[in-house]
């Protein structure tokens, strides 16, 4: 069985399923040189452990790292675009480390991550997919990074910009009591 991999330096993108359900799989060094992380290219690797980390990654596409249930920590500081699903079902994930580039957060790119707690929206994110914390049931703190002028939040809701419409929220259980809406929200 595949415990470990050892990527090259001179390899720029990781296919669709490469690692697809590689169940063993414990460690992989993710090359700066990679931009591109395909489709369910690490789905189902459960036995991924502690940090993974893609330095130079841009693009983690739909469910790329799914149901990696053994990590705790992503960090993709240079990614653009978070994908549908990316991180589904990674119920041991409790950081995840996005840059100020991230343009878009995809469909449920967290959904099912059980023992996230915490989220910041990076400052350059502009698009949120539908339900991207959907039964995150240990989410308690959604913050803006400074400088996103796409959203506001307010008790731990997410707002569009003016806070104006609701885009979000972190599960009910979690909200203060009493919940105070801003006048400023008309859908």
């Amino acid at each position: 069985l595949l415990t470990a991999v050892t990527l090259p330096e001179s390899l720029t993108a990781l296919g669709s399923s490469v690692f697809f359900q590689c169940t063993a799989l414990q460690s992989v060094n993710i090359p700066d040189n990679v931009t591109d992380i395909g489709p369910s290219a690490f789905y189902g690797c459960s036995a991924l452990t502690g940090t993974v980390t893609g330095a130079g990654v841009k693009s983690a596409r739909f469910a790329a790292f799914g149901n990696c249930s053994g990590s705790n920590e992503i960090r993709l500081p240079a990614v653009t675009n978070l994908g549908d699903r990316a991180f589904v079902f990674c119920t041991s994930l409790t950081n995840v480390v996005l840059g100020a580039d991230l343009a878009t957060i995809g469909n449920q790119a967290c959904g099912f991550c059980s023992n996230l707690a915490a989220f910041e929206i990076p400052a350059g994110v502009t698009t949120i997919g539908d339900a991207p914390f959907q039964d995150c049931s240990a989410l308690k703190r959604i913050t803006l990074a400074a400088g996103n002028t796409a959203f506001c939040v307010s008790n731990a809701i997410l707002y569009t910009a003016g806070c104006s419409s609701i885009v979000l929220t972190v599960p009910q259980d979690t909200l203060p009591d009493p919940l105070v809406i801003p006048g400023t929200v008309t859908s």
